[in-house]
């Protein structure tokens, strides 16, 4: 489709660690809303150790 690897260019993990802590936060202000997303939340946290 676009032919270029966004995977391989310079920074690229950065990115890749700053969205996941961005769902990881999110996550955690959604448990205290709705205390159903806790076990969510405790996954997510379990995969990122």
């Amino acid at each position: 489709m676009y032919r270029y690897d966004v995977t391989t260019r310079e920074g690229y993990e950065v990115l890749r660690d700053i969205r996941e802590l961005r769902l990881a936060t999110m996550a955690a202000q959604a448990t205290g809303e709705n205390p159903g997303h806790r076990e969510e939340f405790a996954a997510t946290m379990r995969r990122e150790r």
